[in-house]
């Protein structure tokens, strides 16, 4: 997420736009209040439909943005009316994705506004570096990332200045954005030839592989960087960073998102950690978490001072099942070394692809909900309605096999089926996984090693080196993916500590409240038993023995 694009013309929300008012709203005197009234419940439909499928919650941007992507979608759309736009993102899932991708859009490239890059190797490098030594772990954060290119600039800076010396540091680097699909083209690292008028050369020779008519980002750099889809107003901050580089993402966040976001910047940051935002940005009202280092950047030093912080305020949004499911399919395929798959629910619909299945179904679009009977071979289909069903009823795992017709000679393929979630819960879910198994054992095998030289064998070699090379593309998504999740863990579990001992000092001091107010009560009786002793009426043995009484009742003397 960065730049916004400018205003597209079209309808304007609330002005030139005209809303169908539904009847309890065409009553009304003011036509101008009907449209704000009818508009103000249509955004709020929007927004819960927004976080409920791809758990964005867009009551945390700007309004002036949203309006604009929307207006520029319904323009494009020849839709003039809200009403009649949220019909269609009701009846057009693709509209949906569209205008969610739309409102995640960022405009990016390599080494974006040069001069806070220079700064960084000039000299908060050194900064940064003046108490490291060989041994310890440099730790990068780049919030809002999109599709890489911030975070790789960063990490060939970081390599140019230490040299010879990034051998004997730990560098992580962790990429995160809200946009999935930002983030898998960041892990891919692959860039178009255009880059050439970003990077130099130099860069390109040393950090860069040339692969047709594309650069893919060297595997040492690559190496060092870890993705995550993060969402950087609602999710756990990274703990212990040495630089948080969020350029050109606060200025689209309303002032209170903000505000959360800069103080869980002071939390992940170490005690001597650096802070980089856009030209545009700056820390507010925050000067006092926040010490300005150089106004290229601008660059903002951490003030160590205690900021309390409420666990309320920066714990994940609530997930949604069909999320929880997705994260339950990546463990699942990762221990069983990533082989194709499906999730699919009790409808028989699929919920998501994972990996190559082309062999198994009809091409779909990814996390698309298609008819598993419709997409799935024949061959294939009375055996996973069979095995779906079984696991799901007795919410264990199913294997199977079948045999799969093939031009030269039959395969089996051995089917898995894993249940999902909680039994009891909705939606249910299961993972299938297709373990495709060799035709006809070693004998083939080395048959297949002897006739090696012809074309089709090498076809076939190639063939399956590619699909190796994207499993192990797919492990290493997974991988970066449980990294990310155990250090929002950790951050988590800081956190609960924190809460704790602020609940301790919570409880002394309620304690200390308690003795003092023990000790007026005290102070008060004694002065009330004076008062009776010097009245003129001599008080009664029994009015004194009561207040007497009173007295040690409250704790205020001994025996």
């Amino acid at each position: 997420m960065a730049q916004d694009d400018g205003p597209v013309a079209g309808p304007e929300m609330g002005k030139s736009a005209t809303v169908d008012a539904p009847e309890n709203v065409s009553g009304c005197e003011d036509p101008s209040l009907a449209v704000a009234v009818v508009e103000r419940a249509e955004l709020t439909r929007m927004f819960a439909i927004m976080r409920e499928r791809f758990g964005f919650d867009l009551g945390v941007h700007e309004p002036a943005t949203l309006e604009r992507r929307i207006t520029r979608r319904m323009a494009l759309q020849k839709i003039d009316s809200l009403h009649a736009y949220m019909r269609l993102l009701e009846r057009e899932a693709d509209e949906l994705r569209v205008l969610h991708s739309d409102l995640l859009i960022g405009v990016t490239r390599f080494f974006r506004d040069i001069e806070p890059f220079e700064a960084l190797k000039a000299k908060h490098f050194a900064r940064i570096m003046q108490e490291k030594r060989p041994g310890d772990v440099v730790r990068v954060w780049v919030p809002g990332c999109s599709t890489g290119e911030e975070i790789y600039s960063l990490a060939i800076s970081l390599l140019e200045y230490l040299g010879p010396r990034a051998a004997d540091y730990t560098i992580q680097m962790f990429g995160t954005d809200l946009d999935p699909s930002a983030i898998a083209v960041a892990r891919h690292g692959a860039y178009g030839a255009n880059i050439a008028l970003d990077v130099s050369a130099e860069r390109l020779h040393r950090f860069f592989v040339k692969s047709g008519g594309a650069y893919r980002v060297d595997r040492r750099v690559r190496d060092l960087i870890v993705f995550s889809q993060h969402d950087l107003t609602h999710d756990a901050p990274f703990s212990d960073v040495d630089l948080v580089s969020c350029r050109n993402v606060l200025i689209y966040l309303r002032p209170e998102a903000r505000k959360r976001v800069l103080r869980n910047f002071h939390y992940a940051l170490r005690p001597a950690g650096l802070l980089m935002l856009g030209s545009s940005e700056t820390v507010g009202d925050h000067e006092d978490l926040f010490a300005t280092a150089d106004h290229v950047g601008p660059v903002f030093a951490k003030r160590n001072v205690v900021t309390p912080r409420r666990l309320d305020g920066t714990s994940a949004a609530p997930v949604s099942p069909l999320a929880a499911i997705q994260r339950d399919a990546d463990r699942e395929v990762l221990e069983r070394y990533g082989p194709p798959g499906l999730v699919v629910d009790e409808n028989l619909e699929i919920v998501q692809v994972r990996g190559r299945t082309g062999a198994y179904i009809a091409s779909m679009p990814h996390a698309a909900t298609f008819s598993l009977e419709k997409l799935a071979r024949a061959e294939l289909f009375p055996a996973l309605r069979h095995d779906i069903q079984v696991a799901m009823r007795d919410h264990e795992v199913v294997r199977s096999r079948v045999i799969l017709p093939g031009t030269d000679e039959a395969r089996p393929v051995d089917l898995e089926v894993i249940p999902l979630g909680d039994p009891d819960a909705a939606p249910r879910c299961a993972l299938v996984v297709f373990l495709e198994q060799p035709a006809g054992g070693c004998a083939r095998l080395d048959a297949s090693i002897i006739a090696a030289q012809s074309g089709p064998a090498r076809e076939r070699l190639t063939r399956l080196e590619r699909e190796l090379s994207a499993t192990k593309d797919h492990l290493r998504t997974t991988l970066d993916e449980l990294q990310a999740s155990r250090e929002e863990l950790r951050c988590t579990k800081e956190e609960l500590e924190a809460a704790k001992e602020e609940l301790r000092a919570v409880g002394r001091e309620l304690a200390t409240v308690n003795d003092e107010l023990r000790s007026r009560i005290s102070d008060q009786a004694f002065v009330t038993v004076d008062v009776v002793s010097m009245s003129p009426q001599k008080p009664s043995d029994l009015a004194i023995r009561g207040a007497v009484s009173a007295l040690v009742s409250r704790g205020g003397v001994g025996d």
